[in-house]
């Protein structure tokens, strides 16, 4: 553990409880231009039993009159990261603080902020306190990725506002290599049809939240569930990020998005609000990164977010896939509505069919009967990979049965090799087998999403699939 790690542990015991022995210097001062007085500003050199040496502070304050002892009253680093050191206060309801520009100020419960005099001290001695931890910039690249064309406008009734197309924006550029990524498409599990269609009553929303939920792989999951529980664009990334995060993370985390729902983005609480926390720098650079990234009035980037967060760890720590991708650019757009995030992941043909079942029923003339669009689409697909890739290409063969056992892990596998196969075969590809991927490119375009990501090289099959 570093230096600055173990003083900021120790300082979570009494101030002066654990030290066998401690040193005092004055190193500056704050003067309150509401009580009319200067307070020393003192620093504290303690010595732990096991001979470590962490520092503290506090302000000498003459609470009973100068003719009384004065009081050493604790000062600690803020957890929030915003300020400097919060001030103990025997006043409830209000906190006193000490900027990190030397502003000695007052915060209230709900937010508000008063400057009641400044303080001054060297560089030096602030500088050994936490802060959030710089991150280093991180280089985007541009995306298209879902459909092509409008996929979502108009088509689920109801919903305000109504969502167009995956917007174009920018991811990481480590992330994905540049060219068009395959996603698994959503494979709906049939046999879960009735019991949804009885479940639901009716209702479309509970139907598709049911389709999805049987449907969907487990990182899919937890996508889905955040749009959700998510009152907000802004609580839909905090809890994306969330759900990327290892255990102690998510806990530190979880704190913050404790104060995002009561506080929102009225920052100047959010000391107030951690100020019983531990002090940790990681806290402290998740607020910063809140701060940057979840104003009111933009809208917010959970690639944004994810990079300050994550700095150089963001690709360990998303593994990001297509389908993950997708998922979670359809949770920030579609609002919680289960049908407009069917219709982002899975396509309007996907839709179309189960659409049928609320108004048909499931079978025969209904929904996922013989032949019905979506069977016809997939076995074209089956087809022309086929012609394409040869049947007993690895990459084909798993496909298929991917398909067949409506495996969503298997098919996410299958589509990432299917789209290797692709990039490997398109520079060396007989004419029969160009004008199979052509056709398949122009049948899946409906049904299977993509990630397009930069400047695709090399040739795109199908005209609908290039995005």
């Amino acid at each position: 553990m570093n230096s600055r790690m173990m003083r900021v542990a120790l300082l979570l015991c009494a101030l002066f409880a654990c030290a066998a022995a401690s040193a005092q210097v004055q190193v500056g001062y704050c003067d309150d231009g509401v009580a009319n007085q200067r307070y020393p500003l003192f620093e504290f050199t303690n010595v732990a039993p096991n001979g470590y040496f962490f520092k503290t502070a506090g302000l000498q304050v003459y609470q009973n009159g100068r003719n009384k002892p004065p009081t050493l009253v604790p000062a600690a680093p803020d957890p929030s990261g915003m300020h400097l050191l919060a001030v103990q206060s025997g006043i409830a309801g209000l906190q006193f603080w000490i900027a990190r520009n030397g502003d000695f100020i007052t915060i209230g419960q709900n937010g508000w902020v008063n400057r009641i005099g400044g303080c001054a001290f060297s560089a030096d001695f602030a500088n050994q306190f936490p802060r959030p931890m710089p991150t280093p910039p991180t280089q985007f690249v541009g995306y298209a990725m879902g459909f092509e064309g409008s996929v979502l406008a108009g088509d689920v009734p109801g919903l305000n506002p109504a969502p167009s197309m995956i917007a174009p924006g920018a991811l990481p550029s480590h992330l994905f290599g540049e060219g068009v990524h395959i996603s698994s498409p959503v494979l709906v599990k049939e046999a879960a049809l009735p019991t949804c269609l009885a479940g639901a009553g009716g209702n479309g929303a509970a139907f598709y939240d049911c389709v999805l939920k049987q449907s969907l792989g487990s990182r899919e999951q937890k996508i889905y569930a955040c749009s959700q529980t998510s009152l907000t664009r802004n609580e839909t990334a905090l809890c994306l990020l969330a759900a990327n995060m290892g255990g102690q993370e998510q806990a530190d985390l979880q704190r913050v998005r404790q104060c995002y729902a009561k506080h929102q983005t009225n920052w100047n609480a959010y000391p107030l609000c951690l100020a019983e926390g531990r002090v940790d720098p990681k806290i402290m650079s998740l607020v910063q990164c809140a701060r940057q990234n979840l104003q009111t009035g933009q809208q917010p980037s959970y690639w944004n977010l994810g990079a300050c967060a994550f700095g150089p760890m963001l690709w360990q720590q998303l593994n990001p896939n297509a389908e993950a991708t997708i998922a979670i650019e359809c949770a920030m757009q579609t609002g919680g509505n289960p049908k407009a995030f069917a219709l982002c992941t899975g396509g309007r043909l996907l839709i179309s069919e189960l659409d049928k079942c609320l108004t048909q029923g499931v079978g025969n003339n209904g929904c996922f009967g013989k032949n019905n669009t979506i069977s016809q689409a997939y076995q074209k697909i089956d087809d022309e990979l086929a012609r394409a890739l040869g049947k007993s290409n690895p990459a084909y063969t798993a496909w298929r049965a991917a398909r067949l056992a409506s495996d969503p892990a298997m098919m996410a596998r299958a589509a990432v090799d299917v789209n290797r196969e692709i990039g490997r075969l398109s520079s060396n590809l007989s004419a029969e087998a160009g004008r199979a991927l052509d056709n398949f490119g122009a049948t899946a375009a409906d049904l299977i999403p993509r990630v397009k990501v930069g400047t695709p090289r090399g040739k795109i099959f199908g005209k609908k699939w290039s995005l």
